[in-house]
């Protein structure tokens, strides 16, 4: 299940609670994303970077875990990166 370009949040929008339930049931633990680019530029992270879902909460972050076993959060719609990779 993938959310609707009306569902995706922006930097300036609450994440609800029925896109915080997609985010959930799409982003299951042991899941592997690919990181095309992090909003937060004190994290240096390379393009194409692959990670691993370890959770998610009741914000709508998806927290995964690093090559480097460093465990960091991605904001939805505010991060970029895709599923697989």
């Amino acid at each position: 299940m993938t959310l609707t370009e009306a569902e995706q949040p922006t930097s300036h929008t609450v994440v609800n609670k029925k896109i915080i339930e997609n985010i959930q049931r799409l982003y299951k633990k042991g899941l592997q994303v690919e990181l095309l680019n992090i909003n937060d530029k004190s994290i240096n992270i390379p393009v194409g970077t692959k990670a691993e879902v370890v959770g998610t909460d009741d914000q709508g972050r998806i927290f995964v875990k690093l090559p480097t076993n460093r465990i960091i959060s991605l904001h939805f719609g505010q991060d970029q990166f895709k599923l697989g990779g």
